[in-house]
């Protein structure tokens, strides 16, 4: 069966194409519409065992967490890389400290210990 026949593959299109909208509505200021998208990635395929389709799963709750961090909810950005980190098998730290999305909340008491608790884990 050629690929483009796949459930899967039209699956993973999807579900790019999901978290694809939520990063260009964020670009656009619509951040509750974002957050939408990147939710309805996670419901709709976040259940799903293939790994191609997890890393897209993950990819949304990264964007999600970006989105949160910009929009200075940290608190709910913390659950969100929680949940990333479980679908990725751990927090990347570093891809955290480097991203300028958070950039806002960085400086957060919160923040900055949930960095160094992962940080110790790694």
């Amino acid at each position: 069966m050629p690929i483009w026949e796949s459930r899967l593959w039209v699956h993973c299109l999807v579900a790019d194409a999901l978290t694809n909208r939520g990063y260009a509505l964020g670009k656009l200021n619509r951040a509750s519409d974002a957050v939408e998208a990147y939710n309805d990635v996670v419901k709709g395929f976040g259940a799903c065992t293939d790994d191609a389709l997890q890393a897209v799963v993950a990819r949304a709750l990264f964007n999600k967490a970006c989105r949160q961090a910009i929009d200075n909810k940290v608190k709910a950005c913390i659950k969100t890389l929680t949940l990333w980190g479980e679908r990725c098998g751990g927090i990347d730290c570093e891809k955290i400290k480097s991203d300028t999305d958070f950039d806002k909340i960085r400086n957060r008491e919160s923040f900055k210990a949930f960095l160094a608790k992962q940080h110790a884990s790694n």
